[in-house]
């Protein structure tokens, strides 16, 4: 990452953004947002894949890592009028938003405020690992459930380390984090209103089992400037493992845009 000494928005004046990052000459940013109990820690080694004509800037939300003694926000609403008022100041170059699986509906709605105050549009949503806001849930909501059996649906799912659900003191500090990041997605209601004038790229697994095509392709009524569903290698944690074929492809669409349908 190259830095510079000019004047202008910085990214350490804010407890959103995980580091002291200096300035950068690259020429688009791009906030990551992490799924539903998952910390800025993701998308550590982003940067270096994205290349030097991308800042990687992932977003750390209340409630997670260093934020961990402030409550999550269990109100998806809430939760973007909170982050799009703490990327305003940084617009002042074209930008993209990433977001996986909760971090997509995030995304979504942080997108829908930014436009709405009539400020720079982003050049690009990502939208990964998540069905189409219109899509409703099939299956049972999980964040009314007590503490033993909610450690139980983390079980059954990889993203969560066995050693984290093994301690049960960690768990405890964890848990209202991710139950508070259930309430957002399960309770969410879409509104009525005009589609995004963004391109959106909808990101699926080619090994995710939790979502179908159709699902995804909903996302397709969400934008009026574009729309392309792409799979990649992975599964619904596209971000863990080898994520590779993943920042190719927004590397790609960031620096020579991409096929919109």
């Amino acid at each position: 990452m190259t830095g510079a000494t000019g004047s202008g928005p910085r990214l350490s004046g804010s407890p959103w953004f995980p580091y002291a990052a200096e300035e950068s000459d690259a020429a688009t940013r791009l906030f990551c947002l992490p799924y539903a109990g998952g910390g800025w820690a993701l998308f550590r080694g982003w940067q270096e894949e994205l290349g030097p004509d991308i800042q990687a800037v992932p977003v750390k939300l209340p409630g997670r890592a260093e934020r961990l003694h402030e409550p999550a926000v269990a109100r998806m609403d809430r939760l973007a009028d909170l982050l799009a008022a703490e990327l305003t100041p940084l617009l002042d170059r074209p930008y993209a938003l990433f977001g996986i699986s909760m971090g997509a509906l995030l995304a979504f709605e942080t997108a829908h405020r930014l436009v709405a105050r009539g400020l720079r549009a982003p050049d690009r949503l990502f939208a990964a690992s998540y069905r189409a806001p219109r899509e409703p849930f099939t299956t049972p909501p999980v964040h009314g459930l007590p503490d033993p059996a909610l450690i139980e649906v983390l079980t059954r799912l990889t993203a969560t380390p066995p050693q984290l659900l093994a301690n049960a003191e960690l768990m405890r500090l964890v848990l209202p984090t991710v139950r508070a990041d259930f309430v957002c997605t399960e309770t969410y209601v879409r509104p009525d209103r005009a589609p995004l004038p963004v391109p959106v790229t909808a990101v699926r697994g080619r090994y995710d089992d939790t979502l179908t095509e159709a699902m995804v392709d909903g996302w397709r009524a969400e934008t009026s400037a574009g729309f392309e569903q792409v799979e990649v290698a992975g599964d619904h944690f596209l971000v863990h493992g080898d994520h590779r074929e993943l920042t190719a492809l927004v590397r790609e669409r960031l620096t020579r845009g991409g096929p919109d349908t």
